[in-house]
């Protein structure tokens, strides 16, 4: 994860790294810029747009988003693949924790953080290029039903939990 200044200087490169993690090219890079605000500060893509406020309502709108994507294909398992565990194993699986702006001082990305910024990418996605760039984005996280097969491994916080894997990152 970058730090702040980092986060700032290096943001076309952060971005453009994102968005090959995600299958997904932002039309308005303002989106995806917003969606990895993790700080409390507000961030400037350019002097002439909006500040960025915390990723928090872009990620209430992805977490809409991928339940109404996912409610499209199959229901039974939805809550599982939506829930912070998986979104945040799958957005740690794709490196997005090296992508996420944090407050000083704050060391790594924790798992709340990464799900809420998963929801938050999703969120900016559906903002940007609607239902097909929701698709895009959930299929190339694995998130979508095509790519979902459990598993289970022991956790350092429980005896079992039950995860998924990841399919292998597809670059468009």
């Amino acid at each position: 994860m970058p730090a702040l200044h980092t986060f700032s200087a290096k943001r076309h490169e952060i971005l453009a790294d994102c968005e090959t993690k995600l299958g997904y090219t932002f039309v308005d890079k303002q989106h995806c810029f917003a969606a990895l605000n993790a700080t409390g500060f507000r961030l400037r893509w350019s002097t002439d747009t909006p500040p960025a406020t915390k990723n928090d309502r872009l990620a209430i709108l992805g977490d809409i988003m991928l339940d109404a994507n996912l409610a499209r294909t199959w229901n039974r398992a939805r809550s599982v693949a939506a829930s912070d565990a998986n979104l945040a194993f799958v957005g740690f699986g794709r490196g997005l924790d090296r992508c996420i702006a944090l407050e000083p001082g704050t060391p790594d990305v924790s798992q709340k953080t990464m799900a809420t910024t998963v929801e938050a990418l999703i969120g900016a996605a559906y903002q940007d290029g609607g239902d097909l760039a929701v698709e895009q984005v959930v299929s190339q996280l694995g998130i979508d039903h095509e790519h979902f097969h459990a598993v289970t491994y022991k956790s350092s916080h429980t005896h079992r939990s039950r995860y998924y894997t990841l399919p292998p990152l597809i670059v468009f």
